[in-house]
């Protein structure tokens, strides 16, 4: 698998505000780590 891709588990119901505050969450986050879009 590539070091590109990764997934995002959950354990029941997701709804698009849970969709949308991952992915905002996920543009602060992965530029610290070194991740460039």
């Amino acid at each position: 698998m590539s070091a590109d891709i990764f997934r995002i588990g959950h354990l029941g119901a997701v709804e698009k505000d849970d969709i949308t505050e991952v992915m905002d969450a996920l543009k602060v986050v992965l530029p610290e780590v070194g991740f460039k879009f």
